[in-house]
């Protein structure tokens, strides 16, 4: 799926006005201190503004994750061609002592 959009990507860079829209899943757990760095980033991505969109699916968060998405989603639906957010626990706490981000 991966290779396929951004193949699509490549395909329609500098093609004008037929650019395709994207849409940018991020998951956020504990992820309060992280946020506003992130969304700076995508505000500074050189993809149209107007065929971008961006959901966030905050779970699980023992810090201030859901306040902060909640605080910078208005701030994205002015910029986005559409900007959400989700809450929804599933109960899932990593124990104390193990590293749950990406990598080995």
């Amino acid at each position: 799926m991966i290779r396929r959009l951004l193949g699509a990507v490549r395909r329609h860079e500098g093609a004008g006005p037929h650019r395709p829209r994207v849409l940018i899943c991020t998951p956020l757990k504990d992820a309060a201190a992280l946020l506003p760095d992130y969304v700076a980033r995508i505000e500074r991505l050189t993809w149209p503004p107007g065929l971008l969109s961006l959901g966030f699916l905050e779970s699980d968060s023992t810090d201030s994750a859901d306040q902060e998405r909640q605080r910078l989603l208005p701030r994205l639906r002015r910029r986005l061609r559409r900007a959400a957010g989700w809450k929804h626990d599933f109960g899932c706490q990593v124990p104390a002592g193990v590293h749950c981000g990406s990598g080995t």
